[in-house]
């Protein structure tokens, strides 16, 4: 009986023992000309925006098309030494794959044709049917060389990443925090998201729209359906 009163009072203060504290950690700042938000829950505070910064500047020096010493800046200048590295070669592959899926209609080799309208750094040009047809012709992705780092594009293309270095910097970071072991997390970075599993109040990431406008009830659902899918919930 001496016994069973011992080991009592153990078991009793062991289940009245607290749990780890969960704690939703956040980072964010300016990135790729636009702005993003890192929010994690982990089993205490983790400061990792200084990691967060430095895959967005190891992006700059690869793809920013707004660095003039970047890797995608000198392919695009016709530089033929420089080598690329497997960031820049993984995203190409990746737009490749997409130009095909969409059978041309995301080019990265669009470049041109955002300066002509002036959504590039050049200023806004007047616009006709002759010089669209005439830019046309410096936009191909299969004009594309790819030879292992080493990429190259005929004169006058040019390349441009801005309609996935988001989401694929997205992924990226992502796939960092899973690598520490962390699997709860929502990832933003321009207005691309990327979230997985329950938040801190053990509720399904809530993604917010600015100033949304009147939905009807169609469009409300379908809202609905993609934000489960991206969640997996």
């Amino acid at each position: 009986m001496k016994k069973i009163w011992f080991i009592l009072p153990v078991l009793l203060a062991y289940s009245c023992t607290e749990p780890s504290a969960i704690v939703e950690n956040e980072a964010f700042g300016e990135a790729q000309g636009s702005t993003y938000s890192v929010k994690f829950i982990s089993g205490g505070e983790q400061d990792l925006k200084p990691a967060f910064d430095s895959i967005f500047r190891a992006f700059d020096e690869s793809m920013s098309t707004y660095k003039a010493d970047s890797r995608i800046s000198a392919v695009n200048a016709g530089d033929t030494s420089i080598k690329v590295d497997p960031m820049f070669i993984s995203v190409l592959k990746r737009s490749f794959a997409m130009a095909e899926e969409t059978q041309g209609q995301f080019d990265v080799t669009v470049g041109p044709l955002v300066d002509l309208w002036g959504f590039g750094k050049k200023t806004h040009l007047e616009i006709d049917s002759v010089k669209i047809d005439s830019t046309k012709q410096f936009v191909g992705y299969k004009m594309v060389s790819v030879n292992n780092d080493e990429v190259k594009i005929p004169k006058g293309f040019r390349i441009d990443f801005n309609g996935i270095a988001q989401g694929y910097t997205v992924d990226v970071i992502a796939a960092f925090l899973e690598k520490k072991g962390i699997e709860r997390y929502m990832v933003e970075v321009g207005g691309e998201v990327r979230a997985k599993g329950l938040n801190r109040m053990n509720e399904p990431w809530k993604i917010g729209i600015d100033r949304p406008p009147e939905l009807n009830m169609h469009t409300q659902l379908t809202l609905y359906l993609v934000f489960r899918l991206v969640t997996n919930c």
